[in-house]
């Protein structure tokens, strides 16, 4: 991450979901509920850190990375999980 860069920090937009969204199983649905109440959260706790003194520690920019990297792990793993899984 740049360092001079400044990403806004923003509350998270819940993006539209197409039409066949309906037909997400319920583990799915409930997971992505999840994850978006807790970037809701995240996003608003960071604001408030990055307002106060004193200032976080790099080892907080370290463990985000880490963890944004986790999540693209993740992110590829369902996909691939999708891909192989048969067409209905």
């Amino acid at each position: 991450m740049n360092p001079t860069s400044q990403p806004i920090i923003a509350q998270f937009e819940i993006p539209n979901f197409p039409a066949n969204a309906a037909s997400l199983d319920r583990q799915s649905a409930l997971l992505i509920e999840n994850i978006r109440h807790t970037l809701t959260i995240h996003a608003e706790m960071f604001r408030r850190i990055l307002e106060t003194t004193p200032r976080p520690s790099l080892m907080l920019a370290e463990l985000l990375e880490d963890a944004g990297n986790r999540y693209i792990d993740f992110s590829e793993l369902v996909c691939n999980a999708s891909l192989r899984s048969p067409k209905d």
